[in-house]
């Protein structure tokens, strides 16, 4: 599968939807590389797409649709006011390639980080002229970016170019002594500390800045008291994810917030929202009830189970819930390609519900494919909090 950024994983795999407009109950549904795909208009029968990468339909009330990439099985349950164009992108591709780079110039410099496209990569300790090998990047148009840093971990310097990355191509970075010019102070997170719930140990936020081609750079890792942090000048936007989390527990909770800012080296506000209590009945696949939590700006549920290497998740949108506040995640064991979409008897079964609150609706959350973070959503104020329990399948 496609590598997932650290922002992807601290957002619990978010499902969010790219939509374009809906035109009255026309749904499309695009999505590359999808090894099998379904749908259900209102409360009929699944259907399974013939072509699983691109296919359409028309809904009334309320529809689901479900696409497989890989071993992971992603559902959205929505009204045709909520989106009308949904994009997944479950293309696997992946290739490595070399940056020859160059930190000498820079006083102190000893080391070097690299982001790019799917990944970090850094350099030994030490080494202020070398080779860096960038694995499971993507192809194509990207921003590479080196930071230079000293023996205690400061950064001293960072420089970007673009190239169109190729399986097996060798790019050059050379930072002049003036590069140490990008990076940018001023940046601040305000103390979050007091919104982290008593006796929980695990709490935090990481900044991160994005370039032109959507290559996240992270910054610094914060205490919830908050701090400074670096920004680079040749990033469009910054971001922070500020979370705190039960440390051991079981069921667990969680709680995050993602603000995109429209700017760089900006000050965040992160406070985290309220925790959040879900009622999940465990069978085979679970179901959940009491669907409602209070922010003012309820987007939806984000429902999950994982058992054995296989994950089966569903967006289900505030409009498609209605009053019913329940849902229970599909079987779609009889159609072709979700056959094994399914726990054995004495799987351990993880299984999580998520509140998500946002100042953005679905259908204003636009270029960003259902299955990723949608990190390049300038302005975006993104909370969410979690439950999460184990059973094992009966």
């Amino acid at each position: 599968m496609k590598s997932k950024g650290l922002l992807v994983v601290l957002a619990a795999a978010l499902l969010l939807v790219a939509c374009n407009g809906s035109l009255g109950g026309y749904v499309k549904v695009t999505a590359k590389g999808a090894s099998a795909a379904a749908y259900q208009v209102d409360d009929g029968d699944w259907r399974a797409a013939d072509d699983p990468e691109s296919f359409d339909f028309w809904a009334f009330n309320k529809y689901q649709v479900a696409v497989r990439c890989g071993d992971e099985v992603n559902v959205v349950a929505l009204t045709p006011g909520d989106a009308g164009n949904l994009i997944f992108d479950c293309e696997e591709t992946e290739i490595g390639f070399n940056v020859n780079y160059n930190v000498s110039a820079v006083n102190h410099a000893d080391r070097a980080a690299l982001y790019y496209l799917g990944g970090l990569a850094a350099s030994s300790p030490g080494v202020a002229v070398g080779t860096i090998a960038a694995n499971h990047a993507r192809p194509g148009r990207q921003d590479l970016v080196l930071v230079a840093g000293d023996s205690s971990g400061n950064k001293l310097a960072a420089m970007m170019k673009t190239v169109v990355a190729a399986n097996g191509g060798s790019y050059q970075m050379t930072m002049s002594s003036s590069d140490g010019g990008n990076l940018l102070s001023g940046g601040t997170v305000a103390d979050f500390s007091a919104t982290v719930p008593a006796g929980w140990s695990v709490s935090g936020a990481l900044t991160a800045s994005l370039t032109p081609h959507g290559t996240e750079v992270l910054s610094d890792y914060l205490h919830s008291s908050g701090g400074n942090y670096t920004s680079y000048a040749f990033a469009v936007h910054d971001l922070v994810s500020a979370f705190a989390y039960e440390h051991g527990s079981a069921p667990q909770k969680t709680l995050q917030r993602l603000i995109i800012a429209d700017g760089k080296a900006v000050r965040f506000e992160p406070d985290l929202p309220a925790v959040f209590d879900a009622t999940m009945t465990h069978d085979y696949l679970p179901s959940f009830s009491g669907l409602s939590y209070s922010c003012g700006d309820l987007v939806g549920f984000h429902l999950e189970a994982r058992w054995d290497g296989i994950e089966l998740s569903a967006l289900a949108s505030s409009g498609y819930l209605g009053d019913g506040a329940a849902y229970e995640l599909p079987d779609l064991t009889y159609l072709d390609g979700f056959t094994d979409v399914y726990p054995d008897s004495g799987d351990e079964v993880t299984t999580s519900a998520e509140a998500i609150c946002s100042n953005k609706s679905i259908g204003e959350i636009a270029s960003q494919p259902l299955n990723e973070t949608p990190v390049g959503l300038r302005g975006l104020d993104l909370r969410i909090a979690g439950d999460q329990e184990k059973y094992t399948a009966p």
